[in-house]
């Protein structure tokens, strides 16, 4: 990646309209440093217009040292402006009492990733960095997006990027989940913000900070199921029935499978005696509600581990295996096949 050499200006903000402006086509990102103490008021602006009376409008600006973004700024410091795709931008005295301000701009080039500096019409913009507030926006825009609220102080903004009409971002902040319109990143969030601060959900797993404070939680996605979200499952090991003497059948809750294609149910047999038990995994049907077998299993009436699997990928054996995909919810249950106790235990695993 090759980088363009930086565009620097230096002037002087000691009467009304006094203006100190960088035009560069390429820009990326610029700052103005104002070094002094009088009172003042000094408007940032900018245009993409080069004729004689070119028409200047106010752009927010971060104050590095603070995080806050205005259009306007009243004290000595760094200010940082997203430039990509604006002209020109300058500083310019837009009320005056007294003393005057030293100033000091630079524009930094975009660059491509061939290797070459890049040009107003072709080279790659960066992304938007800054400082989100609490709704969620970036208190300094890309492209002219409005700014909205005060800055929450150490969780900047990593990257931005457009919908084609708003700069969306990635930020680091506490979100909350909510309608599932737009996409939030954060400790309890992660995704992109809108500009309204909304977010889609996607759950930050685990907020852990390494020895430098880095943030380093792990993120896990949402699915939509058709009428509301759910977290995306990985494999997931559940003990239905741990071991104990029963001499009556026993009917699981409902089952929700999530994203879950396969299962795997065990029952280990410790003590039989004279019982007889029989495992059978049931699909409920979501119009009827009722339960329609998928597998079931031979009767069990010998201490032994009786494993039944149902996996699309499989071939099907009486009583073992069926090769079919569960559905979204299921049921199991072991028949008592007589009023005698056996110990047993159940438990599966959902696989995606």
């Amino acid at each position: 990646m090759a980088y363009a050499e930086d565009v620097r200006v230096t002037g002087t903000l000691g009467k009304l309209n006094d203006a100190v402006g960088i035009n560069y086509p390429t820009m990326a990102t610029t700052t103005f440093q104002l070094v002094g103490s009088p009172t003042m008021t000094v408007t940032f602006e900018a245009n993409n217009d080069e004729g004689a009376s070119p028409t200047f409008v106010p752009i927010p600006a971060v104050n590095v040292a603070t995080g806050a973004s205005s259009t306007t700024a009243t004290a000595a410091g760094l200010y940082r402006i997203e430039a990509s795709g604006i002209r020109v931008l300058r500083v310019r005295c837009s009320n005056y009492t007294s003393g005057s301000f030293a100033v000091t701009g630079n524009g930094s080039v975009a660059a491509t990733t061939d290797g070459t500096a890049s040009t107003g019409s072709s080279g790659t913009t960066t992304a938007n960095q800054g400082t989100p507030n609490a709704a969620g926006t970036a208190s300094w825009p890309v492209q002219g997006a409005a700014a909205a609220g005060a800055a929450v102080a150490g969780n900047p903004v990593l990257m931005g990027v457009s919908d084609g009409t708003n700069v969306q971002t990635l930020k680091q902040s506490p979100v909350t989940t909510s309608n599932g319109s737009n996409v939030g990143l954060g400790y309890s969030s992660v995704g992109l913000v809108s500009g309204a601060g909304t977010a889609e959900p996607w759950q930050s797993v685990a907020g852990l900070t390494d020895a430098m404070g880095h943030w380093i939680g792990t993120v896990a996605p949402y699915g939509y199921n058709g009428l509301s979200w759910d977290r995306v499952r990985n494999n997931g090991d559940v003990t239905l029935l741990a071991s104990g003497s029963r001499n009556t059948t026993q009917t699981s809750a409902d089952i929700v499978t999530y994203n879950a294609h396969s299962i795997i149910v065990t029952l280990d047999m410790t003590v039989v005696g004279t019982g007889s038990v029989t495992l059978s995994i049931n699909y409920k049907d979501p119009a009827s509600g009722k339960y329609i077998p998928l597998l079931t299993g031979a009767a069990v009436t010998t201490n032994s581990t009786n494993m039944y699997t149902i996996n699309p990928n499989i071939p099907a054996v009486a009583n073992v295996s069926a090769q079919k995909d569960i559905g979204r919810v299921i049921q199991i249950v072991v028949t008592a096949n007589n009023t005698n106790s056996a110990t047993f235990s159940v438990g599966y695993t959902l696989m995606s």
